[in-house]
């Protein structure tokens, strides 16, 4: 919902957009109660008509309307057409052009030296709001600089003055909005207005042509005292307010003081004021938006009250007063002399009392307007050259090579060309639209230059790249040939060492075989020619880890068949008599040399037997480590043996004390149960790795400072 509208509240949900029908009718403006501000003169008859309409816009047959609910869309008078978005075509309703102000206003220079005033500069206008008036063809338009101005709907007519067809109904509607009756009340002008337009602002009788909202004289003025922010003590933090912990009372006393300080006025609407503070805090407050307005209108009467009061004490400034007369009636050949014999009745200037300022203004004034008039003619003067200059850009076939005799018979009937008076002028201002044209075309010129040499570039970087990347890709396919040749030849080998191998298991079956004696044989097999990728070398030394292959087999049958018999303490010539003779034994002779295949059997076995016995051993030490009772004993022994030595006076004991405190027949009882204690059958080389491990143990254990062993001292100590 527009902002707007009298109905708006922030915090209500939107509705949901309907799409009217395609061929909806053009709708009727809604008769709808319109709050229109009072800051509208009912009678602006003292105001300068407005100046001529310009020319109407192009595209008219757009219009903007409203749904029931409050959403906008565009209806189409010609084709029927309504839509909800917006139309490229469309444009809101213009503000007419704005009448003259008070030169008194706007005027510096002198005057404003005299008087010490600096007029405001002029904002852009533009139209922000539209509201119909009901059973008329007219509506009120609201522009950004907070004026209004009437626009009829048909004739698409823009007035700043009201028309006299709606000076009744604006008065009724006013009245209805504030909720008084106007005959009460007496028409005031807006507090701190001076219209410097013209000197009839006001009658003869003082009294005000615009009418304003009113209060009541009996109980306003205590209201406004009442309701003053700095009097109520308000907190104008307001995001240190809880809107729960407050009452009603006090939530409207802070909407009171909300108005107060966003300044608003109280001869406006609502609709026209809710921009100033819709986004404030306490705006929320108040929930319902009828109490909001209520609380709005008590404001406007005690608000208008207070400044009737204070303007019956403000005294018209005569000064002003006599700039208004200069601007109305001088011009720039007025002379002294003339206007003070003309006006020297006139109260507005014997209102101004200083005879030697009053001269002094009027001259200021005379030099104002002069120096307006100049730069009137300067703007203009520029204007029409401008103008004359965009007439060859508008005119086809002009050229760098043309003429302004050729030129000149085709454009002798443009106005633009008549408003140059001077010959010499037009053909000094073709020569410098040529000049330009030439600058264009030089720039022109360059750019594409610049276009040209950017391209060839960016066409060069494209094909050094294109080369760059063709050559990473050779390199890239280089590679990968060379791996997928590697990884071929390294299958290959494989291939043919795998049909070596079942070769050689085919017709190899003795480790005494000889090399040279089988490659013939080896040879005349087809699987041969399979094998040309291994080399003399390679299947050469295939053959020699085969043969070593099948002795070992030989080699490790006949240890398990010596593993069967014997353990770690038997010798050599314990069992030489039956493995000489034993046919597991006699498959490791590598000839018919029986002292050779002896000691080769001797030393085969005796390596075999030192590797048990070592295993034996190894098997022992792991014991040891994984024995936590031992660890458990040896550290209570060099615990004890500390605390011995303490308690003798001593400040540590003496290494290799600890063994008097050590029970072996305890600990080889323990190690007792585990085989791998029994797989060192040799006693004395058993109880020397149990005594060097147990060392290792107490020196560890000596070294240690702090944790358990110190801990423990300290108990016995304690004890």
């Amino acid at each position: 919902m527009d902002p707007l509208d009298p109905d708006y509240d922030p915090n209500a949900v939107r509705p949901q957009r309907v799409r009217p029908p395609r061929n909806q009718p053009q709708p009727r403006e809604p008769a709808v109660k319109v709050e229109v501000p009072t800051s509208v003169a009912i009678n602006n008859a003292y105001r300068p008509p407005p100046p001529p309409p310009g020319p109407p816009p192009i595209h008219l047959a757009w219009s903007e309307h409203r749904t029931a609910d409050g959403n906008l869309y565009y209806y189409n008078s010609v084709t029927k057409e309504s839509r909800w978005e917006r139309p490229a075509e469309y444009r809101p309703p213009p503000p007419p052009a704005r009448p003259h102000m008070s030169a008194a206003a706007a005027s510096n220079g002198k005057q404003a030296a005299l008087l010490q005033e600096t007029p405001a500069p002029e904002k852009k206008e533009r139209p922000i709001g539209i509201k119909y008036l009901p059973n008329t063809r007219w509506a009120i338009v609201w522009t950004s600089l907070k004026h209004e101005f009437y626009y009829h709907i048909e004739t698409k007519e823009a007035v700043w003055e009201m028309p006299d067809e709606l000076s009744e109904l604006i008065s009724n509607l006013l009245a209805e909005a504030m909720g008084v009756n106007l005959e009460d009340y007496e028409a005031q002008p807006e507090i701190g207005e001076v219209d410097d337009h013209s000197e009839d602002d006001h009658d003869e009788n003082g009294e005000g042509r615009g009418i304003k909202r009113q209060a009541e004289e009996d109980d306003i003025h205590i209201d406004a005292k009442r309701f003053r922010a700095d009097d109520a003590g308000l907190s104008t933090d307001a995001s240190t307010l809880d809107p729960t912990q407050l009452t009603t009372e006090q939530k409207t006393e802070h909407f009171m003081a909300l108005f107060r300080e966003k300044d608003v006025s109280p001869y406006s609407t609502w609709d026209m004021e809710l921009p100033k503070f819709v986004n404030d805090r306490r705006y929320t407050f108040v929930d319902r938006m009828k109490e909001r307005k209520e609380i709005f209108d008590e404001y406007c009467k005690i608000r208008a009250a207070e400044l009737k009061e204070s303007q019956q004490n403000v005294k018209r400034d005569p000064a002003s007063v006599y700039l208004a007369l200069l601007e109305s009636e001088t011009t720039a050949r007025t002379r002294w002399d003339e206007f003070q014999r003309k006006f020297k009745r006139d109260r507005r200037f014997s209102g101004f009392a200083d005879a030697g300022k009053r001269e002094a203004l009027f001259r200021a004034h005379l030099a104002d307007i002069k120096e307006r008039q100049q730069s009137r003619k300067k703007t203009e003067s520029k204007m029409v050259r401008e103008q004359f200059m965009q007439m060859p850009r508008e005119t086809r076939g002009i050229n760098l090579d043309t003429v302004w005799t050729a030129l000149k018979h085709d454009v002798e009937q443009d106005s633009r060309y008549r408003a140059i008076r001077s010959s010499d002028e037009r053909e000094d201002l073709f020569r410098a639209y040529l000049k330009e044209m030439k600058d264009e075309v030089k720039v022109e010129r360059r750019d594409r230059d610049e276009v040209n040499h950017k391209e060839l570039d960016r066409k060069a970087r494209e094909e050094a790249s294109l080369r760059e990347r063709e050559a990473q890709v050779r390199r890239e396919r280089a590679r990968l040939n060379k791996e997928m040749s590697s990884q071929r030849q390294h299958l290959e080998r494989e291939e043919a060492t795998s049909v070596f191998r079942n070769l050689l298991v085919d017709f190899v079956r003795a480790p005494d075989v000889r090399w040279n004696d089988v490659a013939g044989q080896l040879e005349r097999d087809p699987r041969w020619e399979r094998c040309h990728v291994l080399n003399d070398t390679d299947k050469e030394q295939l053959f020699q880890a085969h043969a070593q292959h099948l002795y070992d087999k030989r080699v490790k049958a006949f240890l398990s068949a010596v593993d069967g018999t014997t353990d770690v303490t038997t010798k050599w010539d314990d069992i030489r008599q039956w493995v000489l003779q034993d046919p597991r034994a006699r498959k490791l002779a590598m000839s018919n040399d029986e002292e050779e295949f002896e000691a080769h059997l001797k030393t085969t076995f005796e390596r075999h037997q030192a590797d048990r016995f070592k295993s034996a051993r190894e098997g022992l030490v792991e014991l040891l480590r994984e024995n936590n009772f031992l660890k458990f004993h040896i550290k209570q022994a060099v615990v004890d043996c500390r605390v011995k030595a303490l308690e003798e006076g001593k400040t540590d004991s003496n290494e290799g004390d600890e063994w008097g405190y050590v029970n072996f027949e305890e600990v080889f009882n323990v190690l007792a149960d585990d085989k791998r204690y029994q797989d060192l059958p040799f006693p004395e080389e058993r109880d020397r790795t149990v005594k060097e491990y147990m060392r290792d143990l107490i020196r560890k254990y000596r070294a240690e400072r702090g944790g358990t062993v110190d801990r423990t001292i300290a108990d016995h100590a304690r004890g």
